[in-house]
């Protein structure tokens, strides 16, 4: 049976210079800051190493379970999106936002603590985009958010923190640098 835990909590940004670790569209975004990559580094990376050395297999893998996955380099909190053939899932890492497909005997449980660890990645939206559909505005638009991060220095830009929704934990921000140049 897969452990129960809380809501995953995300940490808060605040306007600023912020890293992008993934852009997938205007409407998927997922910022870090200097300081809560600083709290992965020195907190929440050594707890999930921790957590992964008593962690049980996960024995009961369903969509949305929280698991830790390692991905050929080290132990990382992940939540299962899909569950393929071939006893395989599709893992996003959580404070390393990508998708990853592993054996699901693979997979461990991990002690409710280390998963009550606020999440580094924190998910984002242009403000504007927020009632968009992800997947059409992926597909119409991943192309260009691509190329606008591969255009960043350092994979860093000044955002502006317009809200956040604690339940989501999804953030809508500006990025001056950005508008004008999605299109609309």
């Amino acid at each position: 049976k897969p452990v129960a835990v809380p809501p995953l909590t995300y940490e808060k940004l605040s306007s600023g210079t912020l890293m992008v670790f993934e852009a997938t569209s205007p409407a998927d975004i997922y910022f870090t800051s200097e300081a809560i990559f600083t709290v992965f580094l020195d907190t929440v990376h050594p707890a999930v190493q921790a957590a992964s050395l008593t962690a049980a297999v996960a024995s009961h893998v369903v969509e949305g379970s929280l698991v830790l996955a390692h991905d050929g380099e080290a132990w990382y909190r992940a939540q299962v999106r899909r569950i393929l053939s071939g006893d395989k899932a599709e893992l996003f890492l959580l404070d390393n936002p990508s998708l990853i497909t592993l054996e699901v005997s693979g997979l461990r449980t991990g002690d409710t603590e280390v998963f009550l660890l606020p999440v580094t990645a924190v998910p984002a939206v242009i403000s504007g985009w927020e009632d968009q559909d992800k997947a059409g505005v992926e597909e119409e638009w991943g192309a260009r958010m691509r190329q606008l991060v591969e255009e960043l220095p350092e994979a860093s830009v000044k955002v502006e923190v317009v809200s956040c929704c604690p339940a989501t934990g999804r953030t809508s921000v500006r990025v001056p640098s950005w508008e004008g140049r999605l299109g609309r």
